[in-house]
Parts: C-alpha cells; structure tokens; sequence
C-alpha cells in the first residue's frame, strides 16, 4: 500500500503505514468502482502531505490506470 501511495503521488518517501485494509461493503460488479482502501498512517505529515498531492492532481495513474475521481478523502476518527 505505502508503495502505490508513493508511486501513484510521486512521493519523496515511503510512508509508513500502520495499518490498512478494504472497506467493509459488498464486492463490486464489473462495472462499478473498487472498495475503497483504510489506512492509518503513523505520522500525521505524511498524511497531510499525500492529502495536499492528492488535491493538486486531476488525474491519478497507477500502471496505467487513469482515475479521474477523488481517489483520496480523510475521515478522522
């Protein structure tokens, strides 16, 4: 997970990521989007700093996959 994050933002570091799994829903069909991921991250920049990428781009690529949508939210708990 901390692998895509850096290569999908084009982060300077791996982010260290405490924990991470899929959203608790069903699975998708074929055509429907994939569940989204969880993650915790230890350090609080980290976060802020892959939120901040995540807002300046348009469009995320991920071995050739475009998405167009808002790939990253937050939600603290």
């Amino acid at each position: 997970m901390a692998q895509l994050l850096m290569e999908a933002l084009s982060l300077d570091n791996l982010p260290l990521v405490d924990r991470a799994h899929r959203a608790l829903r069903n699975r998708p069909g074929d055509e429907e989007p994939p569940r989204a991921f969880v993650l915790r991250l230890h350090y609080t920049h980290e976060m802020e700093d892959i939120l901040q990428r995540a807002a300046k781009m348009q469009q995320v690529t991920f071995k050739g996959k475009e998405s167009t949508s808002s790939p990253i939210t937050l939600q603290q708990l």
